[in-house]
């Protein structure tokens, strides 16, 4: 087991520690834990192409999510709009 710390954004691509844990979990076969579903990433595509590339994960604030939950939660949070641009939009 080893522990891969990143505070990077989710809607951030270059993510070097992540990459790191998927490469150490497709080589040992081990399972990624996140802390948040929404920290990984709010690119659907992103999140359903983990299972092509063969990286197993669970989410500890969604830990009976399965294939179908991460998919339909993955596109929620694509499509939500962010804090932010609702307060901007609000001005």
């Amino acid at each position: 087991m080893k522990e891969f710390v990143e505070v990077e954004s989710g809607k951030h691509a270059d993510r070097p520690q992540l990459a790191a844990a998927f490469q150490l979990c497709r080589l040992t076969g081990g399972k990624l834990v996140i802390a948040k579903l929404d920290r990984l990433s709010r690119d659907a595509h992103f999140l359903l192409g983990l299972e092509k590339a063969g990286v197993d994960f669970v989410a500890a604030d969604m830990p009976q999510a399965n294939r179908l939950t991460i998919g339909i939660m993955a596109v929620m949070a694509e499509e939500a709009p962010s804090p932010r641009a609702s307060a901007i939009a609000a001005c």
